[in-house]
């Protein structure tokens, strides 16, 4: 039977030590320290000036671990003497600096990306002139070739983990698709297509190939349509789910600890923040510069903290906007804190 104290008239727990994983709004009585504790909550903030990629770029693919690990790849870059150029090359992020590593096997931008780790990451798709389906696979050190995407197309939405993915819509030239691809470490099988309009620049997290919530994206006629749709896939069918509230956007930047805690920011157009709970979407504190086509640390494996780095600021609006060095971080969540001590 569980002990309680009298604190200010109300009856509170009473343990000798601190809950190793506590609840949200949890408050208890410590007898040790003899101190009345909680765990807050509270809205996340971003940060800029972390640390600087060595190349700037956007439409890149990547993944990572929270707000300290990550791996970028590939993307294009605007030269000096106005061309866009893509590129193959990888860094990689150790919370506080960014290390070239190895190249991807071609360059290429607009990839899909997948992954949970700084050390374990899917990279499909993408532009390559012309479009291709060539996968690889991040270890830590090198890329692997893995067997390739079924259809041909850059602009993909990615989720889930290096052994179990999903590649979500996409664009082959003016031409836009509903088209979904499951990969199971093995091989990549087409399923069942995505509701609604054809998109590009779709955002998606997930932590496999059967559970991932996809939103937002884009479609252009004679100017971008932005989307707040939001569609949950369970490994078999989509269900429709409730719209991104604060922003119509596309190619925004996710991380989550599952489909119920998924971090959405960034993108085109805004600076907007969204937390999503599994049933709706509430407004965060907004970024303090704008970045999209950028990376970030993806599918995994926290929603309360995350890295936004490179893509194109101030806007995407042109196709001549620079990559972007910069970067930014956000920290978000849960608490302990002591309320008192008697």
């Amino acid at each position: 039977m569980a002990d309680y104290k009298t604190i200010f008239g109300q009856k509170i727990q009473s343990i000798s030590s601190d809950p190793s994983v506590a609840v949200t709004g949890q408050v208890w009585y410590n007898s040790t320290t003899a101190s009345v504790k909680a765990n807050i909550f509270y809205n996340g903030v971003w940060a800029t000036g972390s640390a600087a990629m060595n190349n700037g770029r956007k439409s890149v693919g990547s993944a990572g671990a929270s707000s300290t690990a990550g791996v970028v790849a590939g993307g294009i870059t605007l030269m000096p003497n106005g061309q866009q150029t893509n590129q193959n090359d990888t860094e990689t992020y150790d919370g506080t600096t960014w290390t070239q590593g190895n190249n991807i096997g071609s360059t290429r931008r607009g990839l899909g990306s997948a992954g949970v780790s700084s050390t374990a990451a899917l990279i499909f798709g993408g532009y390559l002139d012309p479009y291709t389906t060539a996968s690889e696979s991040w270890d830590g050190t090198n890329w692997t070739g893995t067997p390739s995407l079924n259809s041909a197309r850059d602009n993909i939405g990615g989720a889930g983990t290096s052994t179990s993915a999903l590649a979500i819509t996409g664009q082959q030239g003016v031409n836009l698709t509903t088209q979904v691809e499951s990969y199971n470490g093995s091989s990549w099988t087409v399923g069942t297509t995505t509701p609604g309009v054809q998109h590009l620049w779709i955002s998606a997290a997930g932590k496999s190939n059967s559970d991932v919530l996809a939103w937002g994206g884009a479609t252009y006629s004679s100017g971008y349509t932005y989307y707040s749709t939001c569609y949950l896939w369970d490994g078999s069918s989509w269900t429709t789910k409730n719209n991104t509230t604060v922003a119509s956007r596309a190619n925004s930047g996710k991380a989550c600890s599952s489909t119920n805690a998924i971090l959405n920011f960034g993108g085109s157009p805004g600076t907007a923040t969204e937390i999503w709970d599994g049933t709706s979407w509430t407004a965060g504190n907004a970024m303090p510069v704008e970045q999209s086509s950028a990376s970030s640390n993806g599918s995994g494996p926290s929603s309360t903290a995350a890295w936004y780095a490179g893509g194109s600021a101030p806007s995407i609006t042109s196709p001549a906007d620079e990559g972007w060095t910069g970067m930014q971080n956000y920290q978000f969540g849960a608490e302990k804190i002591t309320l008192a001590s008697t």
